[in-house]
């Protein structure tokens, strides 16, 4: 299935302003003696989301159009890559199944860095990894940016953040302080297998909260999923029409809406 284009050599493809709405689908039926029935037919939000090119340049807007060609308007499904959610399939149960821990241990619950107990301790013997694969595959020319909420356990302590990129680590390696900071880092994919989210502490161990993987240049408020997951594979334009306007030599301008249904 196709996935929403990068639109430049950048790896990115969203502009502000961007805007996210959320609806879900309820089936409903007003009875004569005022009774009210209703039922979920989706558990789960769907979302529209407002996208706005304020400044494209003729060969981004070239690739927009060849893209809104290619899945004729409203006709063609095609998968979103949200820059307003987590790309991280679970970002707070490292117990799921998506989670692999290679000589790793997870301890219990600990107080994060947002005053709840939504923090993990985890434990790492000699070259330990926790790492979780992404949904979606074929991310070239993608720029992705992992980031994680980190605390050392004790002093000294460093830990690498990493990208697999098909089968390339890339990774960046951090001081880790006894409070809580936030870690991150981007990384533009041209592998186009599987992507993941990795960490590693060698022989140490270390609290974590809040893995997060956006298609951003940097990381950007945290949300956490499933709720709030960042891959969307079943949307739509929502036009026919897509009205792109010259602002000038080499400037372009264009919006419209991508829906999502169930």
């Amino acid at each position: 299935m196709a996935i929403f284009p990068a639109l430049n050599a950048n790896g990115l493809y969203t502009q502000l302003p961007y805007g996210v709405s959320h609806a879900f689908l309820t089936a409903m039926e007003a009875q004569a003696s005022g009774r009210r029935y209703a039922s979920a037919q989706r558990t789960e939000p769907l979302r529209r989301f407002s996208v706005t090119y304020s400044q494209l340049t003729d060969a981004e807007a070239g690739i927009l159009e060849a893209f809104f060609d290619q899945v004729k308007g409203r006709y063609g499904q095609f998968g979103w890559l949200d820059p307003a959610g987590n790309l991280v399939r679970y970002s707070e149960d490292f117990g799921h199944g998506s989670w692999v821990k290679q000589n790793v241990t997870a301890g219990a619950a600990v107080a994060d860095p947002f005053g709840g107990m939504r923090a993990t301790e985890l434990a790492f013997s000699g070259l330990g990894v926790l790492k979780t694969d992404l949904e979606p595959t074929g991310l070239a020319g993608y720029t992705l940016c992992a980031s994680a909420w980190l605390k050392a356990t004790g002093g000294g302590q460093t830990c690498d953040i990493g990208i697999t990129d098909e089968s390339t680590y890339y990774s960046k390696t951090f001081a880790i302080p006894e409070a809580w900071t936030r870690v991150w880092f981007t990384r533009k994919i041209t592998g186009a297998g599987a992507v993941t989210w990795a960490i590693s502490c060698p022989g140490g161990g270390l609290q974590i909260c809040s893995p997060q993987m956006t298609p951003t240049p940097g990381p950007g408020p945290y949300v956490r999923s499933p709720a709030m997951y960042g891959y969307r594979p079943k949307c739509f334009f929502g036009t026919d029409t897509l009205a792109v306007r010259v602002l000038g030599p080499n400037q372009r301008a264009a919006g419209f809406t991508v829906e999502e249904w169930a």
